[in-house]
């Protein structure tokens, strides 16, 4: 296929910032609904269409043609999604291995509908930079990103050789890096050496029911909130919210318990920073890697009256550096 005849035009009537904040409301909105799977309107088993794609430096063809024996992983990135970068280099350093045993790679970008030189440019030199080897490839008119139903950018999908979805994982959280190679293994029948304690432990402790995502974007809003000198002057009560609905969803998830006490904390609303607490005090957060993950042992911070003690101020303002760090979550 002729890449110039197919590309023509200009890029959207947005700038890069102006789709990043449009996809940005999108996800909020579909955080605040019920999702049952990662894929707008399909479900895992149902049949992805075999979308006609362009090759950024080898021929393109259909999505079917780039199939191994056993499927296909299908990446929906783009440059301008830093979590994109970091995926493409995943794939390829931690998934490649699994071409052996009959799965093909392919990076879809999503960057624009249409697509001039220049951003064909940049698709191909972030490939390049993130050490891609296998295809990359443009969807035109974003026709496949929306009769797939894409949610998040980056998003992987694992497919069959019949082009039917076995998973898909939107947005590349950390937890993904383990969970996509243990979902491959089983896709395709391979063993698993035994795990240690403690990676039994965390894969044991993984927030359910999307419960993170509420986490993650309570986190987003909370670090918004404070001003340029990292103050907290009132209680965010759209961060509150968006932890609590974690913690609905899943009471076992540490994470949204804690931050809401440093929220708290920071805001100077010490009753509820005391109340928050006592709860994280009585669960009784007994093992040694829930106390490495909080960075302390609630219960030590509360005294046999229920009282909290002085030294929580400092010992919130500690771990607060540590989840609002880059890097990826403690969960």
């Amino acid at each position: 296929m002729d890449q110039k005849n197919a590309w023509k035009g200009d890029t959207m009537g947005t700038d890069n910032g102006r789709r990043k904040g449009a996809i940005g409301l999108f996800l909020v909105l579909c955080l605040l609904t019920e999702t049952a799977f990662a894929l707008r309107g399909m479900e895992k088993g149902a049949q992805l269409p075999d979308i006609d794609l362009v090759g950024i430096s080898g021929e393109g063809g259909k999505l079917s043609q780039f199939s191994g024996e056993k499927g296909l992983v299908v990446i929906y990135w783009a440059t301008w999604s830093s979590r994109s970068a970091d995926l493409l280099s995943f794939a390829e350093k931690d998934l490649k291995r699994y071409e052996e045993s009959g799965l093909k790679f392919i990076a879809i970008n999503a960057d624009h509908a249409e697509m001039p030189g220049e951003s064909i440019a940049l698709v191909k030199s972030t490939a390049e930079g993130a050490g891609v080897t296998f295809p990359v490839v443009l969807d035109p008119g974003l026709r496949g990103y929306n009769d797939i139903g894409i949610i998040s950018v980056p998003t992987i999908i694992v497919i069959d050789n019949a082009l039917r979805v076995v998973e898909a994982y939107p947005g590349f959280p950390s937890v993904a890096r383990d969970e996509i190679p243990e979902h491959l293994d089983a896709f395709l029948g391979i063993q698993r050496a035994k795990r240690s304690d403690a990676t039994e432990y965390l894969l044991a402790h993984t927030p359910k029911n999307h419960a993170m995502q509420y986490y993650n974007l309570g986190k987003r809003l909370f670090a918004m909130a404070r001003t340029s000198k990292g103050l907290l002057p009132v209680v965010p009560e759209n961060v509150i919210e968006k932890f609590d609905e974690a913690i609905r969803r899943d009471p076992d998830y540490l994470d949204p318990l804690l931050l809401k006490a440093i929220v708290y904390n920071e805001a100077k609303a010490f009753g509820k920073r005391d109340d928050t607490l006592r709860e994280l005090a009585r669960r009784g957060l007994v093992d040694e890697h829930e106390k490495k993950l909080a960075g302390f042992d609630p219960a030590t911070l509360v005294d046999a009256a229920g009282l909290v003690k002085p030294e929580a101020e400092k010992a919130l303002k500690e771990t607060l550096g540590r989840i609002l760090s880059p890097g990826p979550p403690a969960k």
